[in-house]
C-alpha cells in the first residue's frame, strides 16, 4: 500500500495494512502467512521466517510494477530461475537499475538488499539529509 501526502512535495509513504497490527522492528524475525501470495516473498510462500526482508522484497515488486508499467508476473520471480527472471524483466534498463532489482528480489533471504542498502543505493538517489531522517 502506498499514501500519498497532502504537502506540496506530493511524497510517497509505502505502509502494510495487513501486518500494521504487529510492532515489527527491523531485526526481528516472525512466522506469519498475510500477503497476496503472488506478490509474496519467496520466504512467505515456504512458511520460512519474515521479516523486514519480506517487506523489502514486497517494495521491488511495488516498484517493478512502476518502472515497467505493468503486473511483472511475479510468480516468476519465484523458484530456481527466479534471477534469470528477474535478470530478463530488467535486461533493457542500464547496469544501475539491474543491480537494484536482482538485490532487492533475490529469493535468497541473506541475499537480499538491506533497508540500509536500499536507501544508499544510487538508484534511489536520496540526499543525505534524507537518508538520516529515515534511520530515525
Amino acid at each position: 500500500n502506498f499514501l500519498m501526502t497532502s504537502d506540496e512535495n506530493n511524497e510517497f509513504i509505502a505502509c502494510d495494512f495487513g501486518s500494521s497490527f504487529r510492532n515489527m522492528k527491523i531485526n526481528s524475525i516472525e512466522y506469519i502467512k498475510i500477503g497476496t501470495p503472488k506478490y509474496s516473498a519467496p520466504e512467505l510462500i515456504d512458511l520460512d521466517a519474515a521479516g523486514f526482508f519480506t517487506d523489502v522484497y514486497a517494495l521491488g515488486i511495488c516498484m517493478m510494477m512502476f518502472l515497467i508499467g505493468g503486473n511483472p508476473e511475479p510468480d516468476l520471480f519465484k523458484g530456481p530461475e527466479a534471477l534469470n527472471e528477474i535478470r530478463r524483466y530488467v535486461a533493457y534498463f542500464n547496469e544501475d537499475i539491474q543491480s537494484f532489482f536482482i538485490h532487492i528480489l533475490h529469493p535468497t533471504v541473506y541475499k537480499r538488499m538491506t533497508m540500509e542498502e536500499l536507501i544508499n543505493h544510487s538508484f534511489i538517489g536520496f540526499s543525505d539529509e534524507e537518508k538520516e531522517i529515515m534511520r530515525q
